[in-house]
């Protein structure tokens, strides 16, 4: 195993378990994040598990401070994304700043609404249901471009964003 560096996942849904199975077939030092602690069927022996409140910046930082990279891919009750999802990122953010932590941002498509032809990164964000909506503002949170605003400070995490059909686990 690799322990130079500690990747970090928030979350231990399908998305979590899937990016965890792919570090560790890479042999990375791996720690997974959730609410409750519990290891989920089928995790591999080798990854730690750790319960920490994502809502809590300073929860956050106590569980990114010594990662080299961490994948964001906790996520609220799909009902509750409009209300309980920016505040997610915020304090995901927020715990992360100055780490010095990359972050990778498991996102998916939602923000782009309805698209006649292919989809790809520079469609105009066009959702118009709440979920979408949702994911399009956090997208623009985090998402520096000409369009969108820059993050505010110099010690912000350094970010990436995957999306299906552009999806590369970034491992160093």
């Amino acid at each position: 195993m690799n322990s130079d560096e500690l990747h970090v996942i928030l979350g231990a849904g399908p998305l979590g378990q899937a990016v965890m199975r792919e570090l560790v077939k890479r042999d990375k030092h791996v720690t997974m994040v959730n609410h409750s602690g519990k290891r989920p069927l089928g995790m591999d022996e080798t990854v730690q598990i750790i319960a920490a409140d994502l809502y809590d910046p300073q929860a956050v930082t106590q569980v990114t401070r010594t990662a080299t990279v961490v994948y964001q891919c906790a996520q609220p009750a799909y009902t509750e994304w409009p209300q309980k999802f920016p505040p997610l990122m915020k304090s995901i953010i927020t715990g992360m700043t100055g780490t010095g932590a990359t972050l990778v941002m498991g996102d998916n498509l939602y923000m782009y609404g309805n698209v006649d032809g292919p989809i790809h990164e520079d469609l105009p964000h066009n959702a118009k249901g709440p979920k979408g909506l949702t994911r399009a503002h956090i997208a623009d949170e985090l998402s520096p471009g000409p369009s969108q605003r820059q993050p505010a400070r110099d010690d912000w995490a350094r970010l990436r964003l995957l999306r299906p059909g552009s999806v590369r686990i970034l491992c160093r």
